[in-house]
């Protein structure tokens, strides 16, 4: 004796309570769940912090993408006859600069502060500074050392991760 199918699907399940105290009980069931969840899972573990800087790989992209003119002038190759003129041609460029916005100023001084961003006077250059900073730069680059320095800590880099990846010199283990 076979029921109809419409029959069966009673049995197998009650029809949902509709009433504000069914719902009551779901939710207080679905509560209940939750918490006995999280106090299953109430050992926190410990978050990775994140690292600090990028490391090695990280500082030779740094140098490379970045493309200042700081960054040029550490990265050139230079002899020692371009060390001793290029802090010199970046004073006199500041040099040029300044006096460029001397004579904007006696030109025409009341739209002088409107042009230069406020500035009442133009502004005096620090060329001692900038001689030193650019010459310290350069000597960095005298011969390629920075360039070969940056280099150097990318073989290391990948020699270290390739011990790392393999477990050993020479890329494989020992295999019979």
């Amino acid at each position: 004796m076979k029921e109809p199918k419409e029959a069966q699907k009673a049995k197998v399940a009650p029809p949902p309570d509709k009433s504000d105290n069914g719902l009551d009980k779901l939710k207080s069931a679905l509560e209940m769940r939750r918490r006995s969840r999280q106090e299953e899972d109430g050992v926190d573990k410990p978050e990775v912090p994140p690292p600090v800087s990028l490391g090695p790989a990280g500082a030779i992209v740094d140098a490379l993408i970045n493309t200042s003119p700081e960054k040029l002038l550490e990265l050139t190759d230079f002899d020692r006859n371009q060390v001793s003129l290029v802090p010199q041609v970046v004073v006199i460029d500041d040099m040029w600069d300044y006096i460029e916005q001397v004579l904007a100023y006696r030109t025409n001084k009341d739209d002088y502060p409107v042009h230069h961003n406020g500035q009442k006077l133009p502004k005096i250059p620090d060329t001692s500074g900038k001689f030193v900073h650019v010459l310290a730069q350069t000597r960095r680059s005298l011969g390629g050392k920075m360039k070969k320095a940056l280099e150097d800590m990318a073989l290391a880099e990948l020699e270290t991760k390739s011990m790392d990846d393999t477990g050993g010199v020479g890329g494989h283990d020992f295999e019979d």
